[in-house]
């Protein structure tokens, strides 16, 4: 056999292996992997050939099935249906008598598949609102007037899909929002501090006309704390209490949102708050209430406070009447927003 006929017969031998591997990959990978794997690639200056790219030692990734791709799919469209959600809305603005607040301003905000939608309305004689033709996921909504204070207990947040369970509007049954009317305020003395708290036991003094922590004999206010944050049980809760005296004295706590007006009577000397770690529901790692404070002059306060029990953080919004009157509601030109925690 000639030299001739020895290389033409070598070259029909490998285009045979090729062609035959070729064969076997596209039957396993599938044809995209295989003509991934044929397109050259440069690395230093050389380029790979088809023999160095079968010789990879990690495996080819397959296609996704049809049956991926359609679950896929179908997640997508599950998911553009969400944001294609109805929403309609139906409310009532009532004030702190239940009685109908009208003309008042309501902002709607919202979001679906082609971004941001905003809408105001304005309440009528029943103090009635609605919104309809939306569409989305989450509506929030927000109420207020001129002249009144607008609640923060009032739920602002719903959800029409992606939950496992989602705000159905009712128009005969409206959601109800709260404005407090704002009435005759007071020049009162106004500080917002944090002071620290010892969690042995021992006392702090607070000056609620400076805000400033002092020694306890010079305080209008003792705050104590006894906390065992460092013995944490397995559902890491532990003993803590926090006591509030006011010197010569009364505290009261309030549920009021709004305690503008001082009670004359119903003051104790302390007020006390136990958490046991023992205790299944109601332990809380911080809490947040509103008190009243008669002064050991018979004037009044009244302070929103927060406090940490893991680490003695006492955060606090006071507002104290110098003149004696039981009115704590701050003056027309520098009206307070309600006081919350972050």
């Amino acid at each position: 056999m000639t030299r001739t006929r020895v290389g033409v017969v070598l070259v029909l031998t490998a285009l045979a292996g090729l062609l035959w591997w070729l064969a076997r990959s596209k039957h396993e990978y599938g044809e995209q992997t295989v003509l991934n794997d044929l397109i050259p690639t440069t690395e230093q200056g050389r380029t790979s050939n088809v023999l160095g790219a079968a010789a990879k030692s990690k495996p080819i990734p397959r296609l996704p099935t049809n049956a991926q791709m359609e679950l896929r799919q179908r997640a997508i469209e599950q998911a553009n249906s969400e944001w294609r959600a109805p929403i309609d809305f139906y409310g009532k603005v009532v004030d702190d008598n239940n009685n109908p607040v009208p003309e008042s301003t309501v902002h709607f905000a919202w979001n679906n598949l082609s971004g941001s939608r905003s809408r105001q309305a304005t309440s009528d004689s029943e103090g009635l609102f609605f919104l309809k033709g939306g569409e989305g996921k989450h509506l929030a909504v927000q109420v207020s007037k001129e002249g009144y204070y607008a609640s923060n207990r009032d739920e602002t947040s719903f959800f029409y899909a992606g939950n496992d369970v989602n705000f159905v509007p009712n128009q005969a049954d409206p959601i109800l929002f709260h404005l407090r009317k704002k009435r005759s305020g007071e020049p009162l003395i106004r500080v917002s501090d944090r002071i620290q708290v010892p969690l042995t036991g021992d006392a702090v003094g607070l000056d609620l006309f400076t805000g400033k922590a002092v020694p306890p004999e010079q305080g209008t206010l003792l705050v104590r704390c006894l906390s065992d944050v460092q013995n944490k049980n397995a559902s890491k809760r532990y003993d803590w209490e926090l006591v509030i005296i006011a010197r010569d004295g009364g505290v009261l706590e309030t549920p009021d949102e709004f305690p503008f007006l001082a009670p004359e009577t119903g003051y104790q000397s302390q007020y006390e708050i136990q958490m046991l770690a023992s205790t299944e529901n109601g332990w809380q790692s911080s809490v947040e209430k509103n008190i009243f404070i008669r002064l050991a002059d018979g004037k009044f306060a009244r302070i929103a406070f927060l406090f940490l029990p893991h680490n003695g953080v006492f955060r606090f919004d006071c507002f104290a009447n110098p003149s004696g009157s039981r009115n704590l509601e701050f003056d027309s030109a520098a009206q307070p927003k309600p006081t919350t925690f972050e």
